[in-house]
């Protein structure tokens, strides 16, 4: 009996599946046990790639979860051999499991594929506001050795003036009085003389010393008299009335008022004088206050005054736009172009500030024959202490072109001054080889925010780091060349000795450089400054 048409689809149906069905068991028979086995990364194409994507990052609407994670080679593929791939788990053989766990972990699934993978950028940290005027203040000190001190009291007062009786109104008949440390200048001598013997009705007064300052910052001062008064602070030693920060030296019989205001870094001593004189007015009084950044106004007080002189600093006030603080401290990681312009104009100022000296710190004259050179060697020191290591010859070939026919020498000085002040090597400490030069510079600006201390001389290089580390404060930095083979750069004195010289308030030490975030590196500066319209090609 003939079987009927459906069934016989039916069983024709049946015996394709039956066959299909075969050939995949035997398929995956064959290559689970036969096969010669696939390698791991062929396996991860084949049997992976369409649902983790080609980095283990994964597929939209398949595996959605990135292929990550801490197991170990042995637990992968123990993993892998169970479970994958997801619509044949278990197809992989041993060999295959274990080959493409292997592939697996090492290409993007361990902590250390990862990392390698996806490296952080390296952000070179540039100098913090107080770093980079703390560090153009050391360098063009490091020029001359000024006095500085921390001994406070009062200023050194001087009283002059004609005796009483003497009506000559001559200055050649002005006598000494008295000579004493005064805590403040807050007097109000009425009609009457400032000491015994002196004529009322004409004396002087001449208050010098140092004024200690605690922050860093603007501070207004005020002097209230109706004499004649003049205010210097932190002016040059030969400096004249010019350098008055306040001058009131017209007396005009009526108590008036004079303010002036001076941007200072804490930490530090400046001179301070203080000239005040009557003559025929009615009455002699005299008021000097402060007003510190973030305080009110008060007679400045003895203990920022000091009876011993102290010689000016070099400070850049140019406004620097704020630091990063968002993780509790500065950081130089912000950069703008408000920063770099800021930063171009403190150069300027710094070699504005070098300029009058410039011939005494080449140890020259303006009309030496060999004065050139002298200026050419200078600026080569300048920028060694400036990138806080010795110089690289192309760093020199970069200086010395400055120097051309077509200018002076004391304008070619000028330029490599402010290249050097501009240069990524001294605005971004880390930049350069990771080597004892850079772990000094970097401990010295996270202990006071400033250029490491000077190299030993000559003399004592014996090739021996220890030497590099002990002893007093040597010499001029890195004036002998580079040191000698395993020595190191001297590296900063004791914390509490340097702190306690500049008084500083700015919280725990912090170590700037090479930071493992993303951001912007120093080649911003490259343009404004090194362009042939840049800041050089201005001078």
């Amino acid at each position: 009996m003939p079987f009927p048409r459906p069934l016989k689809l039916l069983v024709a149906t049946g015996g394709v599946g039956v066959l299909a069905l075969a050939v995949v068991k035997g398929t995956r028979y064959y290559k689970k046990n036969l096969a010669a086995p696939r390698s791991g990364e062929v396996v991860y194409r084949e049997e992976c790639l369409r649902c983790h994507g080609s980095m283990g990052q994964g597929v939209a609407g398949k595996s959605d979860e990135p292929l990550v994670g801490e197991k170990s080679i042995a637990s992968l593929a123990k993993y892998v051999a169970k479970e994958m791939p997801e619509d044949d788990p278990g197809a992989l053989s041993a060999a295959e499991s274990l080959a493409s766990a292997e592939f697996i972990h090492k290409a993007f699934y361990s902590p250390e594929a990862r990392a390698r993978n996806n490296p952080p950028r390296l952000e070179l940290a540039h100098l913090t506001d107080r770093q980079y005027r703390e560090s153009i203040t050391d360098l063009l000190g490091s020029f001359w050795r000024g006095n500085a001190t921390s001994e406070s009291g009062g200023l050194a007062a001087v009283y002059r003036g004609l005796k009483d009786g003497d009506s000559t109104n001559t200055n050649t008949n002005e006598a000494k009085f008295l000579q004493r440390v005064d805590p403040a200048i807050d007097f109000d001598f009425g009609t009457k003389a400032p000491a015994t013997g002196a004529r009322a009705e004409q004396f002087k007064i001449d208050w010098t010393g140092s004024l200690l300052v605690p922050d860093t910052g603007e501070y207004d001062f005020r002097v209230t008299t109706p004499n004649g008064v003049r205010v210097y602070v932190n002016a040059p030693s030969n400096g004249s009335e010019k350098n008055a920060l306040i001058d009131l030296w017209v007396s005009s019989a009526m108590l008036r008022s004079g303010q002036g205001q001076a941007f200072l870094l804490g930490g530090r001593s400046y001179p301070f004088k203080v000239e005040f004189f009557k003559y025929k007015d009615k009455t002699a009084s005299i008021k000097l206050e402060w007003r510190p950044p973030g305080g009110a106004w008060t007679v400045i007080p003895a203990e920022n005054l000091s009876p011993k002189p102290s010689s000016s600093v070099a400070v850049v006030s140019i406004p620097l736009p704020p630091d990063d603080a968002s993780m509790g401290y500065e950081r130089g990681v912000s950069v703008s172009r408000e920063w770099t312009e800021a930063v171009a104009k403190g150069g300027l100022q710094a070699a504005a500030q070098l300029a009058p000296r410039l011939h005494e710190y080449a140890a020259t004259t303006p009309v030496a024959p060999d004065r050139a050179e002298k200026l050419k060697a200078f600026s080569l020191r300048f920028a060694q202490l400036a990138y806080r290591r010795p110089l690289e010859e192309a760093q020199r070939a970069e200086l010395l072109k400055l120097f051309t026919p077509a200018v002076t020498p004391e304008v070619a000085t000028k330029r490599a001054v402010l290249h050097a002040l501009s240069s990524p090597y001294f605005l971004y400490p880390a930049t350069g080889p990771q080597d004892d030069y850079a772990v000094a510079a970097r401990l010295a600006l996270a202990m006071w925010d400033s250029l490491p201390d000077e190299n030993p001389p000559a003399g004592r290089r014996q090739g021996r780091a220890e030497d590099a580390r002990a002893g007093a404060r040597p010499g001029p930095a890195y004036a002998e060349g580079p040191p000698c083979e395993g020595e190191a750069p001297r590296l900063p004195p004791p914390l509490a000795a340097r702190r306690r010289r500049r008084g500083d308030r700015q919280g725990p030490a912090r170590l700037p450089g090479l930071r493992s975030r993303r951001g912007h590196g120093p080649s911003h500066l490259l343009g404004p400054v090194f362009g042939e319209r840049g800041l050089v090609g201005r001078l």
